[in-house]
């Protein structure tokens, strides 16, 4: 199906009354969205044409009102921090911008004024493209991306300054073989995570922690197996309290479907987590967050960060 763009010159072209038909699109007010350069709004979505992902925009400091810009056929949009981009779309920016593009090959390619990056076909094995059509198979990916941002009531602090998104209420089941990866908004720092045993809550444990910003890597393998509240205080006296159910290993998890069991060893992770997100039971949300947020922060994987953080309006 041709786009409105598409139609619209056609239009003009053979139309003798060309100057009427503009009159008539500028008094519908469709003229400066028809003739400007038209947002598309597949451009910059989550979906399984993903092959890459605006990592960064920034303009040089004496030229701030500088954009840069995504193209796919006839539609041009602003490109911002966590566009999506697929297979042709080219990226380019004007005089004074930048950008920093994640590829699927761990590559960071930058943008520039008259350097565009143009995003290729992945074909090296076609690993890429069939984790991403196993993905589709069975999930929306911005319904995931909407789920990964959710705050749900039961999981605001009591002052409501600090929150958990993407989780649901109730309990969270969290592998002990694996790092616990938690991300948090609002409160100020410093921050302190504990947990605080079932039996003997005026006890609570701090097993080895790395806190950057708002992210918490934890160490849980030296945690007893049992009932606990996942504690989250900032400086400024906010907290929230998760309960957690720390269980041995991922045999506890879910039977995963089995296309993503057969799945490239490199992305099956996250496609776990995402189908975990998605489809698993609620008290998988922690982990399959975990998950998400340790493969995008540590191996840069751009499914999991374009999941876990959307575009930029």
């Amino acid at each position: 199906m041709e786009d409105r763009f598409s139609l619209v010159w056609k239009l003009l072209r053979k139309s003798q009354y060309a100057a009427a038909v503009l009159l008539l699109l500028a008094a519908l007010d469709v003229a400066p969205r028809v003739l400007a350069s038209p947002q598309g709004s597949g451009i910059c979505a989550l979906t399984a044409g993903l092959r890459a992902r605006i990592a960064k925009t920034f303009s040089d400091s004496d030229n701030t009102t500088a954009a840069v810009h995504v193209e796919r056929g006839n539609l041009v949009r602003e490109g911002r921090a966590g566009c999506i981009l697929e297979a042709g779309d080219v990226v380019s920016a004007e005089m004074g911008a930048h950008a920093l593009i994640d590829m699927p090959d761990r590559q960071v390619a930058k943008v520039d004024y008259g350097h565009p990056v143009t995003v290729p076909e992945y074909r090296s094995g076609g690993a890429f493209g069939r984790v991403m059509r196993i993905l589709y198979d069975f999930t929306n990916l911005d319904a995931a991306s909407n789920m990964a941002g959710t705050v749900d009531g039961a999981t605001r602090s009591s002052s409501q300054s600090l929150i958990v998104p993407g989780l649901v209420g109730g309990r969270q089941y969290v592998d002990r073989s694996e790092p616990l990866y938690v991300r948090w908004q609002g409160g100020t720092p410093p921050y302190r995570v504990e947990f605080l045993p079932g039996l003997t809550p005026n006890r609570p444990l701090a097993p080895p922690t790395e806190i950057s910003g708002q992210v918490a890597k934890i160490t849980v393998g030296m945690l007893p197996l049992g009932v606990y509240q996942l504690r989250i205080t900032g400086g400024d006296g906010s907290s929230i309290s998760i309960p957690i159910y720390v269980v041995p290993d991922a045999s506890q998890m879910p039977t995963l479907p089995a296309n993503i069991s057969i799945a490239p060893v490199g992305e099956r992770s996250t496609l776990s987590a995402a189908w975990l997100l998605m489809r698993g039971p609620p008290e998988w949300r922690l982990e399959a967050l975990s998950i998400l947020i340790g493969q995008g922060h540590t191996n840069a994987d751009i499914l999991a960060q374009a999941i876990l953080t959307p575009p930029a309006n």
